[in-house]
């Protein structure tokens, strides 16, 4: 019942976070994000952190890690955004060349041209 309850709610800030984050205000949906990823596993509100740690936002160091936690956890709840970014479970070329270039660079995963090459020859089917 509880949760029935808190979901509106949830909505409103994470709609509130949006708001900030479409402004530029990173700070406020920094704050307003933080809670609804880390507590509730509000998928975009992951996917969204991701991308303030991939550009050091909202008082954020840039954190290629951090970056790639975040679109994971999104992903795995079917965030498609998330899914382009790490080219997991979907048949996008430029998704599998962007963690191609992940790898092969080592931006939030251990650098490994053989997985970089696995993921260009992907792109490239």
């Amino acid at each position: 019942m509880l949760l029935v309850l808190s979901m509106p709610a949830m909505a409103d800030d994470f709609y509130d976070g949006l708001r900030a984050y479409d402004s530029g205000d990173y700070k406020t949906a920094l704050r307003i994000f933080k809670p609804l990823a880390d507590e509730l596993g509000h998928a975009e509100a992951e996917y969204r952190l991701g991308w303030m740690y991939r550009y050091g936002w909202g008082g954020l160091s840039e954190d290629k890690q951090e970056t790639v936690k975040w679109y994971r956890m999104a992903a795995e709840q079917e965030n498609t955004d998330a899914y382009f970014f790490l080219g997991n479970k979907q048949d996008n070329a430029d998704a599998y060349f962007f963690l191609g270039n992940m790898y092969d660079l080592g931006e939030g995963v251990e650098q490994d041209s053989q997985k970089a090459d696995k993921w260009w020859r992907m792109a490239a089917e």
